[in-house]
């Protein structure tokens, strides 16, 4: 018995050095890939260089939505100023995006603190529905596609969209967006979304409930 001790402590002591020390980590990129990079396909980051773009300049854009299960529809209002101050406004629900985020309702003038998604998941979609939601499903639907995308060019709102089309299962999605980092128009089986109006100025009432 007393023989095998020296072999237990070798054992024990080459463990410990294996969980001493600082642990390496692992990242995994989110599917589709990081926000900024290539996703390898010319007309898909043709529009995700506009749709993740940063904005730097005041605008107003209005959008139509469909969702088609069920077919609610909504108006949604997107505020950004110079500041970086911004606004998602989805029928009465106000998404006020500046310091720390607050869902408003427009009438009663309450405020709750944080991003609360469900106030406008009736209608398929989320407070990022006119950026960072249709870049990311866009950055899947490559990953998912059956054929070539097809590259197109669409005046929407009075406005130069670049477009792209991707043949995802037995259908297909279309998404368009313009300069500023503005979504111009998607178009899937559960919802539509269609730029409406974009002005170069934003009311100083829409980052107030």
């Amino acid at each position: 018995m007393l023989s095998r001790l020296p072999i237990v402590l070798v054992v024990c002591v080459s463990l410990a050095g294996c969980f001493t020390g600082q642990r390496a980590t692992l990242t995994t990129a989110p599917p589709g890939g990081n926000h900024g990079s290539p996703v390898g396909d010319a007309n898909a980051d043709a529009v995700l260089v506009l749709l993740e773009s940063t904005a730097t300049t005041a605008s107003t854009a209005t959008y139509s939505i469909l969702h088609r299960f069920g077919g609610q529809t909504a108006t949604g209002v997107v505020a950004r100023d110079a500041s970086g101050k911004k606004s998602v406004t989805v029928n009465d629900v106000r998404y006020l995006l500046v310091g720390s985020p607050q869902t408003c309702s427009l009438a009663t003038r309450q405020c709750d603190t944080g991003v609360i998604e469900q106030r406008v998941s009736d209608f398929g979609i989320s407070s990022t529905f006119a950026d960072n939601a249709p870049a990311r499903r866009l950055r899947v639907s490559i990953r998912r596609k059956n054929a070539a995308t097809t590259a197109s060019h669409r005046q929407l709102a009075g406005q130069d969209a670049t477009c792209v089309t991707v043949p995802v299962g037995d259908g297909q999605e279309t998404y368009c967006a313009v300069a500023g980092g503005h979504l111009a128009y998607l178009d899937a089986s559960d919802v539509q979304v269609q730029l409406v109006t974009l002005t170069a100025t934003a009311d100083p009432s829409a980052f107030t409930a």
